[in-house]
């Protein structure tokens, strides 16, 4: 079962205390997406974040435009590092969340020894209470995660709404 955490990292303005914060690591990863399966019936708007270890490369050529350029930073660097950390919250069309848990948050297995990282990102990672030694010890493997996610009922379903917002420039300017 989940440790619950009402501390949010929503804006004060729509924070609601409510809301509870499940943290995933691969000891409760099936028993959390069997809930989610549960959930996503009659939640099915799914707001997303991730966390990555920073910029490690930057694109060289010409572009298009500078939308162009940062999109390929972007690119770049999810394909070449490893994600930390993915944040799903889900409410229904009415932006109400369900009842107990309604975000989950996905430790994903990271290595500062073997894996790449900008340093600045990770002690900024540090800071905000990323526990690198728990997920070098207790992370999820993301295949193994993406295998289980393809099966939970979260993607390549027709009534799920996703909902992002744009961090390109928090994630590319550095």
């Amino acid at each position: 079962m989940c440790r619950h955490d009402s501390s949010g990292t929503m804006p004060a303005a729509t924070v609601d205390h409510s809301q509870r914060i499940c943290e995933v690591w691969t000891n409760n990863l099936e028993e959390e997406l069997k809930r989610i399966r549960q959930v996503i019936r009659k939640y099915n708007y799914i707001a997303m974040d991730t966390e990555f270890p920073g910029v490690v490369a930057r694109p060289i050529g010409e572009f298009r435009s500078n939308a162009d350029y940062q999109y390929q930073l972007l690119r770049c660097n999810v394909d070449l590092l490893k994600i930390i950390q993915l944040g799903l919250t889900f409410m229904n069309e009415q932006g109400e969340y369900p009842p107990g848990t309604s975000t989950w948050q996905f430790n994903f297995k990271f290595n500062l020894t073997e894996d790449m990282y900008a340093q600045d990102s990770i002690e900024l990672l540090t800071t905000s209470g990323i526990q690198f030694k728990k997920h070098e010890e207790e992370g999820i493997e993301t295949l193994y995660f993406a295998e289980l996610l393809m099966t939970s009922g979260v993607v390549l379903c027709d009534g799920v709404k996703w909902l992002s917002f744009h961090r390109c420039p928090a994630f590319c300017d550095q």
